[in-house]
């Protein structure tokens, strides 16, 4: 009643094997199973007010160095070429600024005069567009309501990591990869710009026709340089933060937002907080977590100046499950008619010692995720034991010597030949009156004729090929093994 799946022995090329004619029930290897149990939330998120801070200071700063190039009256067609420089840099971050906040729903109105952007750039901040704007995935208003109260928590804490136990949750504050790390640095130029520009407004006056010295000369060399400093740095923030929202619209944590090694941290805080009898599906290694973008799901939206990011991590339960798929095997009873079995359910999940076991359908399979190790599914079905009252296939599973009263069959008529292959083998399962395969292999001149009769399943080396009356049976060279 159980067929499992022999390895090709000798120098034949092919295995071939007639099962008995009786009523029984194929179960095909899918691979290791395991079952999600709950869910870990990982809250990471991006605030954009200090980057609307550094925009509103830059176009301020760029403001106060027109006036100031005025004033500069020998070295003012030198000033007013940088300026008109620095200006068009700006205005073309700016636009590229505005288009990536378009995106997400969030407008601001520029103008091509930098004094135009100064006298509203109040109004940066306010938002135009939707308040929430959803990214990526599904986040509705009780989930962005509930993230956002968290992310409030971690803000408040002063901490840049929080664990929140009762909901499951870790809200971790996102430094991006090269702006973070200079923030202090950019601060600190920015503080300097402003005193060296009202330094050099200051000096300028001082001086009865406004001639420069040595000191304006060395001042204004230095807010030279400052500004190409602070537009390369704003640039490349504009640009890291587009990339960082292009990558959220496919569901994929840029690394510039977090990097593997970082997020191989988290994880492994989330683990030592995680529930008894509840594991991570994957390593905490960096190298071992390339899965995660399979087996989770992600909602990415924008929100209160910032863009947050929701990661459901499936949790799942110490039981090691076996998936097996269920394919019914034909009794022939005369020359058209045969009897069948009748499976509830077309795959069970069930323990190595075979006393607890759970149950699918092809539908429900497909909520499942297949990783390099096991499956990872829903529980669609409760855990059950072994009882009198299983199902037939989980009865069949032991190989009983009689079969089951609760079985249920039915007649069915086979009019043609009928070849199932297995999955993750070079495997097929047949049912045929009667097929004569013609076996051909590379380095071989002869081919091997084999003549098939009523079920069995025949299996072939990769460098093979099979040719039946009406269909090719063609291996596949590359097979994931998952027979255990």
């Amino acid at each position: 009643l159980l067929f499992c799946i022999p390895i090709i022995q000798g120098q034949l090329p092919y295995y071939n094997e007639e099962f008995k004619n009786e009523t029984a029930i194929f179960f095909e290897n899918q691979g290791e199973l395991r079952i999600i149990g709950a869910h870990w939330e990982l809250v990471t998120y991006v605030p954009l007010i200090n980057y609307d801070n550094r925009y509103d200071q830059l176009s301020t700063e760029i403001t106060n160095m027109t006036h100031h190039c005025k004033d500069m009256l020998s070295e003012y067609e030198v000033c007013s070429r940088f300026a008109h420089v620095v200006k068009t840099m700006f205005m073309e971050i700016a636009s590229q600024r505005e288009q990536m906040y378009e995106s997400i729903g969030r407008y601001v109105n520029t103008d091509s005069k930098i004094s135009s952007v100064i006298r509203s750039r109040r109004g940066l901040i306010n938002i135009v567009g939707s308040a929430m704007k959803t990214l990526f995935g599904v986040c509705d208003d009780d989930c962005t309501k509930e993230t956002n109260s968290n992310i409030e928590k971690i803000e408040t804490s002063n901490e840049n990591m929080l664990h929140i136990l009762k909901s499951q949750t870790t809200v971790v504050k996102s430094v991006v990869q090269g702006i973070g790390s200079t923030s202090t640095e950019m601060n600190n130029l920015y503080l300097e710009l402003g005193k060296k520009q009202a330094d050099i407004y200051k000096k300028l006056n001082e001086a009865a026709n406004h001639t420069h010295t040595i000191e304006t000369m060395i001042l204004s060399n230095r807010i030279h340089n400052i500004f190409t400093a602070l537009l390369t740095q704003f640039s490349y923030e504009t640009t890291t933060i587009s990339a960082i929202i292009t990558a959220a619209r496919t569901g994929i944590l840029h690394p510039s937002l977090v990097t593997p090694r970082e997020l191989a941290r988290q994880l492994t805080q989330i683990k030592l907080n995680l529930p008894v009898n509840l594991n991570l599906p994957m390593g905490i290694k960096p190298n071992e977590i390339y899965e995660l973008s399979k087996i989770t799901k992600m909602a990415v939206y924008y929100s209160g100046s910032q863009i947050v990011f929701l990661i459901k991590i499936p949790l799942i339960t110490e039981l090691e499950l076996t998936l097996f798929k269920i394919i019914p095997i034909p009794h022939k009873i005369d020359t058209n008619h045969s009897i069948i079995l009748k499976p509830e359910f077309q795959y069970v999940g069930i323990t190595k010692n075979r006393r607890q076991f759970t149950t699918f359908t092809e539908t429900q399979l497909l909520s499942c995720t297949e990783t390099e190790i096991f499956n990872i599914c829903p529980e669609f079905q409760p855990i059950q034991h072994e009882s009198v009252r299983q199902p037939c296939e989980v009865s069949l599973f032991k190989n009983p010597e009689i079969l089951p009263n609760n079985c249920e069959a039915g007649i069915i008529v086979i009019t043609k030949n009928i070849y199932h292959k297995l999955k993750y083998a070079n495997t097929w399962i047949y049912t045929t009156n009667s097929d004569t395969l013609t076996i051909t292999c590379q380095g071989e001149r002869e081919p091997h004729i084999v003549k098939l009769q009523n079920q069995g399943l025949i299996n072939l080396k990769p460098e093979c090929r099979a040719y039946a009356n009406d269909i090719v049976l063609n291996p596949t060279r590359e097979i994931k093994s998952k027979y255990y």
